[in-house]
């Protein structure tokens, strides 16, 4: 909202002073007001601060299912919603007459302050209403009296047949007055009344020529004319058409021209309102410019001529907005054209009437996909002649023109979108581009891979440029310059500019034609003096990132001395200011700003010049803080702000990722300010003794949150945090200069002084510790080593730690340890808390080393634990490190040989060797369990108590860990394992487990439901009876969302897991005797079975699609009102704890219940026909779930659990929070061995429905049974010639049915940055979805079992059924990894799969490896989970559970090898992460595998 209101300010400045003088003596106080409101609006985005445009996003996301269209991580701030609901192309008058009454002419009246202004609306309400609608004084009691007649009553509107009954005046009528709100019909009654004669002002008024745009014109100004010119056109046509009789019509209209007719009235009725308000002219403008072009054609149509029509779509109109748009487009700022002297000229309003211009073109090209859709649905011909005009005007525009303008104004987005459109016009996708081996890269010019790399590196996605390389021949300096300044390399992007400003460097381009034909036209290219001055400035950057100030303040002084021309100085001298300020050299912050003091306003016109206005501003601002003039710092503060107004409203376009670096800028500003009260304090006035009392500490205090606060929801990128940290360095140092006066103090003050000094001291020092990690998680050390070296200026030890850090992931490992043993000699007898945490980096970091024994580094990890015994990760650390020695016993114990040391002293250098048998390797893994598995469960418990940064790898850990144990103690105690020795206590893991029950809050516990029920027949008496009071605990304590997991369990078909679950649900009722949630139990045993019975209906006919619930299944409709939630995954799946879980609830107290059902129950068409079940919600809300039969849901179930286990380790990553890496889940909900519930996710699309549905549009011949007929006589032959039989036929039918998943992301994300966000959100969860499939061998992979959703363009994979690699079982076996199709790979941009995809995979098989144990520990839950599979693949398997199970052992450790780097299909040794992500893309692209898939698996799609 605050943007937008920037939007409205920057638009409407000066909108009708210039184009009309009647409103002049008005303007200065409209102008006033304005600019006040862009400044309250810029003041208060400060006070918001910069929020993580990632936060952001999933705040929306979380959100955005009940906002289709609009939920977009970073959609477009700049339109209402997407432009396909703004601009629809078939709109009816009445409803564009009542969106422009609501959006516009009544906001107009309700906040007139000028007469002209309420007549215009008047004027204009009075026409549409009347004229347009034909409504009457009598309108609205008709209307009321007609729909009470034939109201159906409970809200329900009138009847069709009632409808049809009115005649065309009144159906308009009702219609527009139906539509509107009661506020707005009170607000336009009384202009029924207002004359609907037409003025004709325009009608005889010549339009101006063409171009109207001029350099430095005012964006209000231009618009105004340009919507006026049109309307004058519009005038001109609407004279043609007569005033609507018969008789004094220049000729009989037919309906098509009537409707032109009624749609000119519409929009000259406007014209009145529109120098008052741009904002209605930019809405106006595409519904003119579509007018015209079909007035024009009509017009020529009614000549008698066709070559004349088709004409009139390239000449006439046509070649006038061609003239407009390209004067717009070719003018880049400082050209030609843009003088300077001109009065009130702000060329960086220019972005916004690029804006303008690209606003149109969208709109008109969402009309010609709605047209497409329409003729797709055999809507007419008048479809087609509007496609055919819009189509041809669109031509004519050139796209590399376009797309070069859309970059200067800073819209990468829209450049990449108008780039890959001409791409695929100039080699469309051909399948060598796709397939694997020897596949073909796409040959495209060089500027336009040049111009995608350039767009890339202004977006926000740190991967856009991999795999560009491939497509281009050849790469400058300056474009691998961008890619290592991007990425975050400032060293190698440094000396990269520092090569480019050498003589020679950079030569002389080639002169680019003038675009469009538009005289004086700058060319495309920069000037090697633009292009040096560009190297200077992104020199001076990386330096400013470097930390190296001095260095970047020398060489913008330098280069000061080389360039003359004024707006060049000025952007070198904010560089060398802003050095200055952050090296608090106030004398050259003094000369170097008043350089600048009287350059004139027209010298800061250029967009880079008005960020320099900003830089110098700011500059002045810290200069009069320090000089103690603190009214002073106000005014320049604003003048700053004032400054990044316009550009910010032009960003605010885009995106609000676009707009962040201004954010950034408005935040420094307002805690500048923000802090000058609090120095105030500190510096009293003259005469008076210095003080500090209680309010200057609690506003030091508060001043200090709020810094902390803003750094909590800020982007952790190091461009983003620098100007911040610099900031509040500067202003901490400051405060500190001012608590320096307090040193002869009395007492008292002296130790309040002091304290504050510390206590700034360390805020000081954790800025540049931020910085610092942000910088090392960027890859980038040298930055992260020069703030280090700042922060042990404030906080020695901490940065300590980091440098060891550091020094560690550089491979120094001597320097790492000495470091850290010194410190920890420092602190001995200083701070405990300082020296526990380098003590517990120095005792890891030796244990990786190898440098002391065991035991010595226990006792350094012990005395972590004793100086700080309420820090977590103390005990986790302790905990692991037992758990490692655990793990090498247990290797040890799995060999099958051990030494035998020789009895001879001449042979001790050859010992011999002796086979272990199986039962000496049980007793030896037995004796490590008992030995190391109570310190872990201890260790790991005293971690959990205390925190929950560790717990979801530590408490499953755990959990499998004791069960395992038990499972051996079990045989021990049964005779089948040899007992373990005498020095072992065999009980201590179990009484350890038993305190850890015990002690643990209960909600900590709910990650491992899921793992505890597959447990419930454990074979040992202590252990199952530990698990049933768990569980009863949990589910008394939790009956409404456990009872889904834990009732089923009691309705088992196997007695023994069902009388446990019985048990479990009895020692829970027990507990909740005497309160209103036993109904709760109750109930929920009742509607399992009654859901059980829908699922397994299997009487219903197949022809029939839909049946009554009431009717079919009356027991489960009756049951309404439960106490049961809703079983939604975000109900069923427990926030992370925190804390410990002592505190607040782990699932929302405003969760829906089940309050009825919907009685409409859909069968659906599939094999196993499921039922589509509704269940209304206690929220009002109408929940889909889907009764699924003959699946055994329980590994759907599980692996929902792994991917909500992976989604929180990939919030761990910063590269993949950065990315916004996360799986989509949903509940699923098993309540027998083979049936279940399966949440509905709304918004999600089947592929397959998608591609089908374009398919058909563009008319492409797609038959199954022609491609049966191509299939089967290639499929019959033998050996080498049905291999390459099939994979020409593969060959062919991708170049058949080329990729068309592209035009729905156009189409369904006109936007640009709503399009470049979906693409991404789809390619990021493509690539995180196939590496979760690879691990754990997901199969079946058609495209309808691949779901994409429809308003964020993220994927969701669904049926997993085809899991452990089932896929290599089928009659047609399965030969790639996932699928990675030709309509997949085209939809994610021209790099296709080496680009985004690449290296996302390699991202989330990072986490999958480095994570591996965490994830096999919730897979292990199917080792006893009694899958219906694993008993129909071994007999032997257990029904109860009991035992582990062998083929669950058998998948589980092809995981592993996955995720340990083993393809065995490439051999046996491990892989790199890289390494392997390339070969599955080969794997999964390679033409000889996709030929070999299952022909409807579609491998052609």
């Amino acid at each position: 909202a605050l943007l937008a209101c920037l939007r409205h300010s920057a638009a409407n400045g000066g909108a009708s002073a210039s184009s009309d003088p009647s409103a002049g003596a008005l303007q200065p106080a409209r102008d006033a007001r304005l600019s006040r409101a862009a400044d309250l609006a810029s003041q208060c985005l400060g006070e918001l601060g910069a929020i993580d445009p990632w936060r952001r996003a999933q705040a929306r996301a979380d959100g955005a299912d009940g906002t289709a269209g609009r939920s977009v991580g970073d959609a477009s701030l700049g339109r209402a919603a997407h432009s396909s609901e703004l601009y629809k192309g078939d709109i009816s008058d009445t409803e564009l007459c009542a969106r422009l009454m609501e959006d516009h002419l009544v906001r107009a009246l309700r906040d007139a302050a000028e007469g002209q202004v309420v007549q215009a609306s008047a004027y204009a309400l009075g026409v549409l209403l009347r004229r347009v609608c034909d409504c009457s004084a009598e309108t609205p009691t008709r209307y009321q009296e007609w729909y009470e007649a034939n109201s159906r009553g409970d809200g329900q509107p009138p009847r069709s047949a009632a409808w049809r009954a009115l005649s065309e005046e009144e159906r308009r009528s009702y219609e527009v007055w139906g539509s509107i709100g009661d506020a707005l019909r009170r607000t336009v009654k009384p202009y029924l009344l207002v004359s609907a004669e037409a003025r004709g002002s325009l009608a005889n008024r010549p339009p101006e020529p063409s171009p109207l745009f001029r350099g430095g014109v005012r964006y209000s100004e231009w618009l105004v004319r340009w919507c006026k010119q049109l309307l004058a056109h519009a005038a001109r046509h609407r004279r043609d058409y007569g005033e609507g009789e018969a008789e004094r019509a220049p000729r009989r209209l037919t309906e098509e021209q009537r409707g032109l007719r009624r749609r000119a009235d519409l929009l000259l009725a406007c014209e009145p309102c529109v120098r008052f308000d741009p904002q209605l002219a930019l809405q106006l403008l595409p519904y003119l410019v579509l007018f015209l072009l079909a007035a024009e054609e009509d017009a020529a149509a009614a000549a008698g001529s066709a070559a004349a029509a088709a004409s009139s779509w390239t000449g006439g109109i046509g070649s006038e907005l061609l003239v407009e748009v390209g004067a717009v487009v070719s003018h880049r700022s400082g050209g030609a054209g843009g003088g300077v002297s001109a009065p009130r000229l702000m060329h960086s309003e220019h972005p916004l009437c690029c804006q303008a211009v690209f606003s149109l073109l969208e709109g008109l090209l969402d009309w010609s996909n709605q047209c497409r859709a329409q003729l797709s649905a055999a809507q007419g011909s008048a479809s087609l002649r509007a496609k055919q005009r819009i189509d041809s005007f669109l031509r004519q525009l050139p796209a590399m023109q376009l797309a070069r303008c859309a970059l200067e104004c800073g819209s990468a987005h829209r450049t990449l979108l108008l780039l890959e459109r001409h791409a695929d016009e100039l080699q469309p996708p051909s399948p060598a581009h796709f397939l694997h081996p020897n596949r073909e890269v796409r040959k495209l010019p060089a500027e336009v891979t040049a111009l995608v790399a350039r767009a890339y590196s202004q977006t926000d996605e740190p991967d856009g440029l991999l795999g560009l390389s491939r497509l281009r021949d050849a790469t400058s300096i300056d474009e691998e310059v961008l890619e290592h300044e991007i990425n975050g390399r400032f060293g190698a992007a440094l000396s990269g500019y520092q090569i480019m400003l050498q003589p020679g460097a950079l030569q002389q381009p080639a002169a680019a034609e003038g675009a469009l034909g538009v005289p004086g036209a700058a060319p495309a290219a920069s000037t090697p003096a633009t292009s040096r001055l560009e190297a200077q400035l992104g020199l001076c950057r990386c330096l400013r990132l470097l930390g190296l100030s001095s260095q970047m303040k020398d060489c913008a002084e330098g280069a000061l001395k080389r360039w003359g021309r004024e707006a060049e100085r000025l952007r070198l001298g904010a560089c060398a200011l802003g050095a200055a300020w952050r090296l608090r050299e106030w004398g050259e912050v003094s000369r170097l700003s008043a350089e600048a003091r009287y350059v004139s306003r027209e010298g800061w016109q250029s967009t880079g010049c008005a960020e320099a206005l900003y830089e110098f501003e700011l500059a002045r601002a810290l200069l009069a803080l320090r000089n103690g003039e603190t009214a002073a710092v106000a005014p320049h503060c604003d003048s700053a702000r004032a400054a990044l107004v316009p550009l910010l409203a032009a960003a605010s376009m885009e995106s609000y990722a676009h707009t962040y670096s201004f954010l950034v800028r408005l935040q420094v500003l307002q805690e500048l300010q923000a802090a000058v009260p609090l120095l105030s304090r500190l510096e009293p006035p003259d005469g008076s003794p210095l003080r500090i009392d209680a309010a200057a500490e609690a506003a030091l205090e508060e001043t200090l949150g709020q810094w902390d606060a803003r750094a909590a929801s800020m982007s952790s990128s190091i461009q983003a945090l620098e100007p911040v940290i610099a900031l509040r360095v500067c202003l901490g140092h400051e405060l500190l200069a001012r608590l320096d006066g307090f040193g002869e103090a009395p007492p008292s003050q002296a130790a309040a002084a002091g304290r504050l000094r510390g206590e700034l001291h360390r805020k000081l020092g954790g800025c540049w510790l931020r910085l610092a990690k942000s910088a090392r998680a960027a890859g980038n050390t040298e930055s992260a080593g020069n703030a280090l070296a700042q922060a042990r200026l404030h906080d020695s030890t901490l940065a300590t730690v980091q440098c060891a850090e550091m020094d560690w992931a550089a491979g120094r490992a001597h320097d790492a340890l000495s470091r850290l043993r010194q410190q920890c000699a420092k602190l001995e007898t200083d701070a405990q808390g300082a020296l526990a945490e380098s003590l517990l980096l120095l005792a890891r970091l030796t244990g990786e080393a190898g440098e002391r024994e065991a035991a010595e580094v226990q006792r350094m990890h012990v005395r972590v634990t004793e100086l700080r015994p309420t820090w977590e990760d103390g005990h986790f650390w302790l905990g692991s490190f037992h758990d490692r020695q655990l793990r090498l016993a247990l290797d040890a114990a799995s060999r099958d040989q051990v030494e035998v040391p020789a009895k001879t002293p001449g042979a001790m250098s050859c010992p011999s060797k002796r086979i272990v048998g199986g039962k000496e390797k049980a007793r030896k893994k037995f004796d490590a369990h008992a030995a190391h598995l109570g310190p872990i469960i201890r260790s790991y418990g005293q971690a959990l108590r205390r925190g929950s940064m560790h717990a979801p790898s530590a408490l499953p850990r755990v959990v499998t860990l004791w069960l395992d144990y038990a499972d051996q103690l079990a045989r021990v105690e049964a005779g089948e394992l040899p007992a373990a020795e005498a020095q072992h206590n065999v009980r201590a893991p179990e009484d350890a487990m038993a305190e850890l029950i015990k002690g643990l809050p209960l909600r900590s516990w709910l990650p491992c439901v899921a793992q505890l029920v597959s447990r419930t027949c454990h074979r040992h008496q202590r252990t199952r009876d530990m698990l049933l009071l768990l569980l009863s605990r949990l589910l008394a304590e939790y009956p409404q969302q456990l009872v889904w997991a834990v009732m089923p369990v009691a309705l088992a078909k196997v007695s023994e897991r069902k009388q446990t679950g019985e048990k479990i649900v009895t020692a829970a009722k027990q507990r909740l005797l005497g309160t209103p949630i036993l109904e709760v139990l109750r109930s929920s045993h009742k509607l399992i079975e009654q859901l059980r019975k829908v699922c397994n209906d299997e009487a219903i006919d197949k022809a029939i699609k839909k049946v009554s619930l009431k009717t079919r299944w009356p027991a489960l409709h009756r049951m309404t009102n439960l106490s049961l939630v809703v079983p939604l995954y975000s109900n069923l799946t427990p926030a992370e704890v925190d804390g410990g879980g002592a505190a607040g609830s782990p699932f929302s107290p405003n969760a829906p219940t089940i309050a009825s059902w919907g009685d409409s129950v859909e069968v659906m068409g599939s094999l196993q026909r499921p039922k589509k079940v509704a269940i209304l919600g206690s929220d009002g809300v109408k929940y889909d779930f889907l009764c699924k039969p003959k699946d055994d849901l329980r590994k759907d179930a599980r692996m929902m659990d792994f991917m909500t286990t992976v989604n929180r380790l990939l919030q761990k990553s910063s590269n993949c929070r950065r990315r916004r890496l996360a799986v989509q889940c949903y509940a699923v909900t098993p309540i027998d061995t083979e049936c279940g519930l399966i949440e509905w996710v709304p918004h999600m699309v089947q592929l397959r429905s998608v591609i089908k549905g374009y398919w058909d549009v563009l008319k492409m011949g797609f038959s199954h049974s022609a491609i049966k007929a191509r299939y089967n006589p290639v499929a019959q032959q033998q050996g080498s010639r049905r291999r390459q039989g099939l994979a020409e036929l593969i060959r062919q039918l991708m170049g058949e049915l080329p990729p068309v998943l592209q035009h729905w992301f156009v189409e369904k994300f006109g936007e640009p940055s709503s399009w470049f966000e979906a693409r991404l959100a789809f390619t990021r969860s493509m690539a995180l979805m196939s590496m979760i499939g690879f691990a754990v061998g997901l199969g079946d992979r058609h495209l309808e079992n691949i779901l994409i959703h429809s308003t964020s363009g993220s994927i969701m994979h669904v049926d997993f059924a085809c899991l452990f690699d089932q896929g290599l079982n089928l009659a047609t076996p399965e030969q790639v990894p996932f699928r990675l199709t030709q309509n997949l790979v085209h939809a994610m941009g021209m790099s296709g799969a080496e680009g985004v995809f690449q290296r996302v995979s390699e991202l989330a098989l990072e986490q999958l490896r480095e994570n591996r144990e965490a994830l096999l520990n919730v897979l292990s839950t199917m080792r006893h989970d009694p899958l219906v599979e694993w008993r129909r693949r071994n007999a032997k398997e257990d029904a109860s559970g009991r035992s582990n199970s062998e083929e669950a052992e058998k998948e589980l450790a092809k995981i592993d090898l996955k995720l340990r780097g083993v393809l065995q299909a490439h051999g046996t040794m491990p892989l790199s992460v890289q390494g392997q992500v390339q070969h599955l893309i080969n794997d999964a692209t390679n033409i000889y595998n996709l030929s070999q898939m299952y022909v409807w698996w579609m491998p052609w799609c």
